[in-house]
């Protein structure tokens, strides 16, 4: 499979070499100039966010999973050795199939559901407030499930990454959040929670970031060059074989997973003592509600914090969960999801591709349960 997928490759490179020195005459019609793009699984980074592959009309039809979140949900190490040795004395592994969205596919493809595909819209270092812009962003299309995966207290800190977001960006969040009357009243307490230093507030009258190049572009022909370009950008993406696995090394020097002492919820409360930041999911999930779709929070596993029972009883049954209750709010606790250490969970936090591919079973049974996927 593989050398004839290198002979069709190395086929279609030299006729595009010959096609450059002739003049093609259109061969189709009216067709979505965005289909042509080159479009990214990874995130792109807010300003150029309209570049993931969410936006590309080939998925226009397609039943819509988004994952939403910080590294633990990008999580896209191979194997061990994506993050540890450092990277200048060891190989990189990493691809975005190996993601809880990326494993997730694979597992709707095997159980014959291909109409449904999952997407990584989580962001290394992200906390809510980036996290609630990128929502906003991609709601036009109407995604069918949002999962937010947070290692808690995670959201809140930083300001909620208020110091991330530049002003225009601030701005369009402000104009979405609090224009909607369902969720107005979250945001406003939201923003007074975040306070409103000079650095992220921005300033009255502050124009919104401009998305033109999210919408249809249509024009009335192309070539078979065109064609081409689009052929091998989508073979450049190809990821043929997995190949050899790469030693496995454990890094004793590591205290990622020695088990920590029961967590202090008070440094939570210093962050967010109000909970008006923590609200923020709820804002996700009534403005999917609003368009008849769903939401699904999940706490996410955790190493040092797997046998702290009064970590995870009170994310169950605490403040926490009473606040989500209230706001019909469904969430899953996967503190305690026994990931095996470097094989599954390569720090503790962050997962391999064998750890995502559980954590995706896992949402999917829930996602079943709950009858939020059928």
């Amino acid at each position: 499979m593989l050398h004839l997928g290198c002979v069709a490759v190395a086929a279609l490179l030299i006729f595009g070499l010959r096609l450059d020195r002739i003049d093609l005459q259109p061969l189709i019609g009216r067709f979505d100039v965005r289909s042509f793009r080159d479009y990214t699984p990874y995130y792109p980074g807010m300003a150029e966010l309209g570049t993931h592959e969410i936006f590309s009309p080939r998925y226009a039809n397609t039943k819509k999973i988004v994952f939403l979140g910080a590294s633990n949900v990008d999580s896209i190490g191979c194997d061990y050795t994506w993050s540890l040795p450092p990277a200048s004395t060891a190989t990189r592994n990493a691809h975005y199939t190996c993601s809880i969205a990326g494993q997730m596919n694979e597992l709707l493809d095997e159980a014959g559901q291909s109409g449904w595909r999952a997407f990584d819209l989580a962001r290394n270092g992200s906390k809510l407030t980036p996290m609630l812009y990128t929502y906003a962003r991609i709601r036009e299309l109407k995604p069918d499930i949002v999962i937010f995966g947070e290692a808690f207290p995670y959201y809140a800190q930083d300001n909620a990454g208020a110091a991330t977001m530049k002003w225009a960006q601030m701005s369009y969040l402000d104009e979405v959040l609090g224009g909607d009357p369902k969720v107005a009243g979250k945001w406003s307490a939201y923003k007074a929670q975040m306070g409103k230093p000079a650095y992220w507030m921005p300033p009255e009258g502050t124009p919104p970031p401009s998305f033109g190049d999210d919408q249809p572009a249509y024009r009335d022909s192309t070539s078979l060059s065109d064609l081409l370009v689009r052929g091998f950008t989508l073979v450049r993406k190809l990821k043929w074989l997995d190949g050899p696995p790469l030693p496995i090394s454990y890094d004793t020097a590591t205290k990622a997973f020695s088990v920590e002492e029961v967590y202090d919820f008070s440094q939570a409360d210093k962050l967010d003592p109000q909970l008006s930041i923590f609200a923020g999911f709820s804002i996700i999930n009534d403005l999917q509600n609003e368009q008849g779709a769903k939401f699904l929070l999940y706490y996410a596993p955790s190493f040092r914090h797997r046998n702290d029972t009064n970590f995870i009883e009170t994310l169950k049954t605490g403040k926490y969960a009473q606040l989500l209750d209230g706001a019909q709010v469904p969430f899953e606790v996967y503190v305690d999801l026994p990931l095996k250490p470097v094989y599954e969970t390569y720090d503790g936090v962050h997962q391999t591709r064998a750890g995502n591919r559980i954590i995706a079973s896992k949402i999917l049974q829930d996602l079943k349960r709950r009858n939020i996927l059928h």
